[in-house]
């Protein structure tokens, strides 16, 4: 991971995640890339897909790239970092994240610079 985009996740939406929530990282590809010790220490349950396949118990698939396998309005919070600038299609993407997590929950994402928040409010 980028050491600017480690950066400012931490500084800037972190703040967002709190114990007991269901969290989810997008794309975390592998362990040197991936959030899940940052955020693992708000005490959150932290589960992650990519459209790889990877191992372990909380790991969800993503079918295509614009699709997910995981229930409607499942996670409090959404992010990825450094992936949206490869997908096609953001919106379409913006989309299937917004589905999976719950009314007022947030969507986090990262990319190389920048850190968006966009709440679900519906």
């Amino acid at each position: 991971m980028h050491l600017n985009s480690y950066t400012l996740f931490t500084n800037k939406a972190l703040e967002y995640f709190h114990p007991n929530m269901d969290v989810f990282e997008v794309g975390p590809a592998s362990g040197e890339l991936s959030l899940r010790d940052v955020v693992t220490k708000k005490k959150v349950n932290y589960f992650y897909g990519d459209i790889k396949n990877m191992e372990g118990d909380n790991f969800r698939k993503f079918v295509s790239e614009y699709e997910v396998d995981e229930r409607n309005d499942r996670f409090d919070i959404v992010f990825a970092s450094n992936v949206i600038e490869h997908v096609a299609n953001p919106f379409r993407w913006v989309a299937e994240l917004k589905r999976i997590t719950k009314k007022g929950g947030h969507i986090i994402i990262g990319c190389p610079g920048r850190v968006y928040d966009m709440m679900r409010r519906n």
